[in-house]
């Protein structure tokens, strides 16, 4: 059977521009080499740290979850650096520190904050079942049908302790960062104000509070 000429020329120009692409990623790699090594070496501690020497073991689960997130990102940021999409790797990078700045805002307050992180997960999870139960796309599904009447007791009995600590479409961290940035003592009312207006001040009032 004759193969189709389009179907050659298109198997051909593939094969180049695989070559082509491979000649880019070793002439990236090869710029970019220290920052692998380091991302490499970074993720081989954090890894030991925490599966082989287990020293997080005792921590909440939450905690354990971001650090958890923040090697996979790490992981993450290596493999796209390796194959040449740095500018992808991009918002890898913003998840990566906004990782970083969730631990450390945790660790101001770490009992009450830590909470204040795994408790959202039930508001989430709450309002998550509550937006399926009105989805035509969810609501007749066997398989929600039967999640729904497995989960849906015993969540909104979590959450009706939890309701008022959280505001809908707002992070878990709303409600007590608002309430640090009001009673900052280096803030000024202005502010205060324009702090608590943006969706993600972590960054802001760490640095603040950090100088």
């Amino acid at each position: 059977m004759e193969q189709n000429p389009i179907l050659e020329q298109l198997e051909e120009y593939s094969n180049n521009l695989e070559k082509e692409i491979a000649v880019l990623q070793e002439k990236r790699c090869i710029s970019y080499k220290p920052l692998l090594e380091s991302l490499k070496k970074q993720y081989a501690f954090a890894h030991f740290l925490m599966y082989q020497e287990s020293v997080f073991d005792t921590m909440p689960q939450g905690y354990k979850t971001l650090l958890s997130k923040a090697l996979s990102d790490v992981l993450v940021i290596h493999s796209t650096v390796t194959i040449g999409c740095v500018t992808q790797s991009y918002n890898i990078v913003r998840s990566l520190f906004e990782t970083y700045a969730n631990l450390m805002y945790i660790n101001k307050n770490f009992e009450a904050n830590m909470k204040y992180y795994e408790d959202y997960t039930i508001f989430a999870q709450y309002h998550k079942l509550e937006e399926h139960k009105n989805d035509p796309d969810y609501k007749y599904d066997p398989y929600f049908i039967q999640f729904k009447n497995r989960t849906e007791g015993p969540l909104q009995e979590k959450y009706s302790f939890i309701e008022n600590n959280y505001k809908e479409r707002k992070d878990w961290y709303f409600i007590p960062l608002s309430e640090d940035i009001k009673n900052h003592p280096d803030l000024t009312d202005q502010e205060n104000m324009n702090m608590v207006g943006l969706r993600i001040p972590l960054f802001v009032f760490l640095e603040k509070k950090l100088r």
